[in-house]
């Protein structure tokens, strides 16, 4: 018996995507190729019992048997070596694939923390897609008591006849991929920012050009630039003779009005002399008597 999901799509779906992009033939009309599922362990050069369990929960999930993979080259600042196990992969084609399919959008993804759909712009250049997925405990097969540790995979469709990439979004949302809805505000926004940082980007580099040509000019008149640019901006911020003139007259008349208001006026002056002769008459004439 074919697998619930392939049946539909050679039934309806593929017939709805060549009337709906008049298609004539049905091998323009993409379809699923191969799945490949991917899981790093890097910590396997350490502990090699991860590396175990992470290919048995890989065949658990996918159904088939997973092979080890192992590494192409040696990098030293990762203490790797060539040849060194580090993850495991399982590739699906056929009924396998299908199944695994329909298991991973009816089942496996919904179960996902505050799922809200998958990105639409996981696409790579061929217009494959793929999917990171964080924890393998998403997949009903997976129990948690037994799990080792918690980790990701990667899950990577590769679809045929996927020259439009319109087509094969289509073809992937009718076979039930849950693209995540795009508010058309949000995309504005992202659209006007990103024209702003572009917009800023190149201002700063015909600036940074426009400069780079100032200095060789420069050079070639036997200058220093940073010198002469340092010499244009003090000549900028000096002061302005008139206007120093100015300055110098208005504080100039504020410190007599200053020193005015804090000294003692001429009438308060002679008040206090006569004052000052009236007590010593008054003491001279209380020493005669």
């Amino acid at each position: 018996m074919p697998p619930r999901l392939k049946e539909q799509y050679y039934k309806h779906i593929l017939p709805g995507l060549m009337k709906q992009h008049n298609l004539n033939n049905r091998n323009e009309v993409p379809a699923l190729e191969k799945i490949i599922i991917n899981v790093g362990v890097g910590e396997a050069k350490d502990n090699p019992k991860l590396l175990t369990a992470a290919a048995a929960e890989l065949t658990a999930i996918a159904g088939q048997k997973a092979v080890i993979t192992k590494a192409k080259k040696s990098i030293s600042n990762f203490k790797l070596r060539k040849g060194m196990p580090i993850g495991t992969k399982v590739t699906l084609r056929g009924d396998m694939m299908w199944e695994f399919f329909d298991r991973l959008v009816n089942i496996a993804l919904p179960r996902v923390r505050d799922f809200k759909g998958v990105s639409p712009q996981s696409f790579d250049k061929f217009n494959n897609y793929s999917i990171g997925i964080k924890e393998q405990i998403i997949f009903p097969e997976i129990d948690y008591d037994k799990t080792e540790r918690i980790h990701g995979l990667d899950i990577t469709i590769v679809i045929k006849n996927r020259e439009k990439n319109k087509i094969v979004r289509a073809f992937l949302e009718g076979i039930g991929m849950p693209f995540r809805k795009v508010d058309p505000l949000e995309a504005q926004r992202k659209k006007e920012e990103a024209d702003r940082r572009e917009a800023e980007e190149a201002r700063r580099a015909a600036a940074e050009q426009q400069e780079e040509e100032a200095r060789k000019e420069a050079e070639a008149r036997g200058e220093v630039y940073g010198e002469k640019k340092e010499s244009e901006e003090g000549e900028k911020e000096g002061d302005d003779p008139k206007k120093s003139k100015k300055e110098g007259d208005g504080k100039g008349t504020e410190d007599v009005k200053d020193a005015g208001d804090k000294g003692p006026k001429k009438g308060e002056k002679e008040k206090g002399k006569e004052k000052g002769k009236e007590k010593g008459k008054g003491k001279g004439k209380k020493k005669k008597e």
